[in-house]
């Protein structure tokens, strides 16, 4: 019995011995490597038999000798400081398992099938009220042949929707009638309003909004241009986002949404890891998008506003659905009030291109919470009126807002004294020429009638904030509400500051309608 005690006690060391290695990632510096070895592997090998006392084990996992120099290797504690002292390394680090934040993007973005019905209506009402829900993508033109737009799956296009899919050089029209065709127009719209395609993308971005759009089934909300037609329920609309660092979004226009998601803040457990999504890819195009690239890929991996555009449209898409008479005004709102400003860590949000904590210039509002925008309590509403009113405060000429709006017959009579005048969901406040910035916004309630709200300011220090009145009862569904906000530069507040940021939350015990608050001292 005893000599099989000391047979397993010996079987059992060595176990213990390797459990206590991990796998390391070993950075050299290459130039130290001494002429009496042919290869770096063969530096590499002996410079770890050198700090192991197990001279028959063979750590080495792999060499890197391209635009890295080192190995990786499974270490002891002990090899791993004898490396560390070593002139020849240049760092040691832990190999790390990363694994992924989310594989699809409902769970990403919050759509949890699990919290039950929403906002009253049940999946399969919501799923019977997107069927005729229009998504619109304006930019580069799209790659018909990608697998995102196979319409294999699709019923055959409604007679009652018009619309033309035209043929264009490199372009078979047929190849998108259902998938693209079906959900560009309908019924009283002339295809120019709403978009024709006709284009092959050579560029890859259209590719990517379509199909991501597409995948998401989702609406076209936003502007407030045309009154006829258009999307189920309303006007014709779009999402736009603005540009960050990719230099456009969805849609290059007139950017109206930059609040939402312009890409380069994005939620991530540890603060580190920049979100990418993979999505459908131009094959005229290589993956990294340079000349020299020759390499053809149906999919790729990307992150920035052309990616966030069409979640963005996508959520808008299902607000419509629950909501087919809110306007695209009221379904922005609702996204933007709503949206949350702190990670699952309950840390600020960080910018992915510095890691530092992002503002209001890069969240926007924050991001996008799903399930509280569908019931968000209060909403900030805007007429074609008024976006017609704010595009001439905004010194165009008659035939640039002419052309935006598409009405040959405005004439700019009605304009803003201050284009912060419009109802917007949020604030950007400039004491440029000023001490003192006042503002009015109307709250209509889409909630409970009897609903009561209180306000709630956060702010620096230089700014004194009034609100009045400071408690708004809105005793029916439907009630719209006004109140003034006061901004205030305080003395010895630094005129040369660049940017102060606060917000403004109307809160009950069941919603918070939160609107970001962006001050500046210097006009750009």
């Amino acid at each position: 019995m005893g000599s099989i005690w000391v047979c397993f006690i010996a079987f059992l060391l060595p176990c213990l011995t390797v459990a206590g290695k991990h796998t390391y990632i070993v950075h050299m510096n290459h130039n130290n490597k001494p002429l009496s070895y042919a290869t770096q592997h063969d530096w590499y090998s002996a410079h770890l038999q050198s700090i192991t006392s197990d001279s028959s084990a063979d750590s080495l996992l792999y060499t890197y000798t391209n635009a890295f120099h080192g190995f990786a290797a499974s270490l002891s504690p002990d090899e791993v400081e004898s490396l560390r002292r070593s002139d020849a390394v240049l760092g040691v680090y832990e190999d790390t398992i990363y694994s992924l934040h989310t594989t699809r993007t409902p769970e990403f973005l919050g759509l949890d099938p699990q919290l039950g019905l929403w906002a009253g209506h049940s999946p399969q009402e919501l799923n019977q009220a997107s069927q005729d829900v229009i998504i619109g993508v304006l930019d580069t033109g799209v790659w018909p042949e990608s697998k995102s737009f196979d319409d294999s799956d699709m019923p055959a296009v409604p007679s009652r929707w018009q619309g033309e899919c035209e043929s264009g050089p490199d372009f078979d029209s047929k190849l998108l009638e259902q998938s693209v065709l079906a959900r560009f127009a309908r019924a009283g719209v002339r295809a120019w309003e709403v978009g024709v395609v006709r284009q092959r993308n050579q560029r890859a971005r259209g590719e990517r909004c379509g199909g991501e759009g597409r995948r998401r089934g989702g609406d076209d909300p936003g502007k407030h241009g045309g009154e006829r037609g258009g999307a189920r329920g309303g006007q014709p609309s779009d999402t736009s986002v603005g540009g960050g660092e990719e230099g456009g979004g969805c849609d290059q226009g007139v950017r109206e949404i930059e609040w939402e998601s312009d890409g380069s803040a994005e939620l991530r457990g540890d603060g580190s890891e920049r979100v990418n999504i993979l999505a459908a890819w131009a094959l005229s195009v290589g993956p990294t998008g340079l000349h020299t690239d020759t390499r053809k890929t149906p999919f790729n991996i990307m992150s920035g506003t052309s990616m966030s555009c069409p979640h963005i449209s996508g959520l808008a898409a299902l607000l419509k659905a629950a909501h087919p008479e809110w306007s695209p005004s009221a379904i922005k709102s609702a996204l933007m009030t709503t949206a949350y400003t702190k990670d699952n860590t309950n840390s600020p949000l960080r910018d992915a291109a510095e890691g530092s904590f992002s503002t209001p210039l890069a969240h926007g509002s924050g991001h996008v919470d799903p399930h509280k925008a569908l019931s968000p309590g209060l909403v900030y509403d805007i007429s074609t009126d008024d976006y017609i009113a704010f595009l001439c405060s905004l010194d165009y000429t008659i035939q640039q807002v002419r052309a935006v709006a598409k009405h040959p017959n405005i004439t700019c009579r009605r304009k803003f004294a201050d284009p912060g005048q419009l109802n917007y969901p949020s604030f950007s406040v400039l004491f440029a020429k000023s001490k003192v910035v006042r503002y009015t916004r109307e709250l209509t309630n889409v909630g409970a009638a009897g609903s009561v709200y209180e306000v709630a300011v956060d702010g620096p220090p230089t700014v004194a904030v009034t609100v009045k009145p400071a408690r708004l009862v809105f005793r029916n569904v439907g009630d719209k509400l006004r109140y003034t906000v006061t901004f205030v530069s305080k003395k010895g507040a630094n005129p040369t500051a660049r940017n102060a940021f606060g917000s403004l939350a109307w809160n009950n015990a069941q919603h918070q309608v939160r609107s970001p608050i962006t001050y500046a001292w210097t006009q750009l």
